[in-house]
């Protein structure tokens, strides 16, 4: 499921160890609530607000590419 279909209140678990944008760990098996996102064209970017902390992933980046397009929940499982 691409970033951009989460819904507020999804429970969302991290699949896989990752950077973000701002170089900010997330660790396989943390668990969060969705809340909200924004989406900055120029940069391909996604800000996703979570109930732990907010979250920047870009296309500019290469290795954020997987992670925004999420396929098969690599990234991120998420429970409805």
């Amino acid at each position: 499921m691409h970033v951009s279909q989460f819904e507020p209140g999804d429970r969302i678990t991290i699949e896989q160890t990752f950077r973000d944008y701002d170089g900010m760990t997330w660790e396989q098996g943390t668990e969060l609530v969705y809340a909200q996102q924004s989406y900055f064209p120029y940069e391909g970017g996604y800000t996703l607000i979570f109930d732990k902390g907010t979250m920047r992933i870009a296309e500019i980046v290469d290795e954020h590419g997987v992670i925004i397009r999420n396929a098969e929940e690599t990234y991120f499982r998420v429970a409805r």
